[in-house]
């Protein structure tokens, strides 16, 4: 399914082959963002690279960025996980919350993180992990059109580079460093500020502003609603951090369409 830009100039990648039209019911979409938005402003958690409940049975308040979205994916609220209730288990019986017909788990598969495929006999629970499955069922979302068909509730992948040029994750897929969740999307503003400084937004290139909700490292808590998607617009040379210009797959979970109970 040929992929345009505003200017008609036809544009390849990530998952041209299986691009996603899908729409997901909003209550189903709501659902889903309200588990995701339950993890923002706690303390009891901290960022902790590797060290979480997807790697460890035992007792740890470590979270990362893929956990994170990987737990949202599952069905799992912060009240829901071992993180407030203690109860800590292996990862091999982690299951979807079946209070959520829509919730599934990752950690049931396995691929590769690498960007050559080796060693695929990993569980999915790393971000490149998650994008690589993810865009092999089909469900990729066309992102280089200014994020026009960005929805709320869509999986958002950066891959960045050092600031020397090189890649932060030369050997992943798709040189993938960091994941995150869109919560909201609106028409774009007159002007945006960052670092202090006010600029422009170009409407043209980006009629819309979409928050994202992620994990990081950067301050606690960990879960915050620190930037857009669109961020860094103002200079698309800069490509050492998260932002519009470092944004490298999108891709639409299958949330679901109506269920009997809300029709």
């Amino acid at each position: 399914m040929p992929i345009y830009d505003i200017s008609g100039n036809e544009l390849v990648q990530a998952g041209d082959n299986g691009i996603t039209t899908k729409r997901n019911n909003a209550a189903l979409v709501e659902e889903f963002l309200t588990v995701a938005r339950s993890y923002l402003g706690k303390t009891s958690i901290t960022y902790s690279d590797g060290n979480t409940v997807f790697y460890t049975g035992s007792s740890t308040n470590g979270i990362d960025c893929s956990t994170y979205v990987g737990l949202c994916l599952m069905g799992y609220a912060f009240e829901d996980t071992p993180y407030y209730t203690g109860q800590y288990h292996s990862v091999d019986s982690w299951v979807e919350n079946p209070a959520h017909n829509w919730a599934v788990n990752p950690l049931r598969y396995k691929g590769s993180r690498y960007i050559d495929g080796h060693n695929p006999d990993e569980k999915v629970r790393l971000a490149c992990q998650i994008a690589r499955w993810m865009i092999e069922r089909g469900q990729s979302v066309p992102f280089a059109n200014g994020f026009r068909d960005v929805e709320p509730g869509d999986i958002v992948w950066w891959g960045r580079k050092t600031s020397g040029g090189e890649w932060y994750r030369p050997d992943w897929y798709l040189h993938i460093n960091h994941i995150g969740i869109v919560l909201s999307k609106e028409s774009a503003p007159d002007a945006y500020t960052e670092d202090g400084v006010t600029y422009t937004w170009d409407k043209d290139k980006y009629p819309y502003k979409h928050q994202i909700i992620e994990v990081t490292a950067l301050t606690p808590p960990p879960c915050v609603m620190r930037y857009w998607l669109e961020r860094g617009q103002e200079d698309p040379t800069k490509v050492d951090v998260n932002n519009a210009n470092t944004v490298v797959a999108i891709c639409r979970p299958d949330l679901g369409a109506l269920r009997a109970e809300l029709t």
